[in-house]
């Protein structure tokens, strides 16, 4: 049985640059160039399952996760297209570890 996974790149939150207030004492943008350049962030991947590799990974059937779903006692899926709906790689882990809790 082959599972599916998709990864996608955590989306980066940038916000517009504040620009120097008139009469301000900052440096001009020309002295920040000077500085050494910072290593770019770790982007945080998500990996996403599809349904076999969920049902392979919590050793349920579909109907038993559907209805745990139903219920609010299993992670929603989310959606990845028109018709494609996958699972948070750590969303299952959790519940994976609260089950094993339990």
């Amino acid at each position: 049985m082959s599972s599916s996974v998709f990864l996608l790149p955590k989306a980066a939150s940038t916000g517009p640059a504040p620009s120097p207030r008139r009469g301000s004492t900052q440096s001009p943008p020309a002295a920040k160039a000077a500085l050494p350049a910072q290593p770019p962030a770790q982007t945080e991947r998500r990996t996403y399952l599809r349904l076999p590799a969920v049902l392979d990974q919590t050793g349920l059937n579909s109907s038993t996760l559907y209805r745990y779903k139903k219920l609010g006692l299993f992670p929603r899926p989310h959606q990845l297209g028109p018709r494609t709906v996958g699972w948070l790689q750590s969303e299952i882990d959790e519940w994976l570890a609260s089950r094993e809790a339990a």
